[in-house]
């Protein structure tokens, strides 16, 4: 049996490698760290808020009855809020509140403007 040259044996095709997913690669990593770290320096730097000061019950009980107090919500276990001129607590002076809750029961003043 002779080999006819004319007939060729089929070849295996070459296989390629897989090209690699984008987040294998080192470049991927980089940016998505570079945007965390960009992310987290804005926020930061820009949601600051007012630092609030500690005020004791008594001047923030004084500061409602002379209608100092702008606006009021309760957060967790404490009072936060925004006086409408600056008090001042020993050393510390600022418009923005934080009461630590008690147990005593607080008086609500409720104004309806329509």
């Amino acid at each position: 049996m002779a080999i006819n040259p004319a007939r060729r044996q089929p070849s295996t095709p070459s296989k390629q490698p897989a090209p690699t997913p984008f987040w294998r690669s080192r470049g991927f990593w980089i940016y998505v760290v570079v945007l965390l770290v960009v992310n987290y320096a804005l926020m930061f730097f820009f949601t600051g808020g007012p630092s609030r000061i500690t005020v004791p019950y008594t001047t923030f009980y004084q500061q409602v009855q002379s209608a100092n107090v702008k606006d009021l919500n309760a957060v967790g276990n404490s009072l936060q809020g925004d006086f409408k001129k600056p008090v001042t607590v020993g050393s510390v002076s600022g418009t923005s509140l934080r009461q630590p809750k008690t147990s005593c029961s607080l008086p609500v003043l409720v104004t309806a403007r329509w």
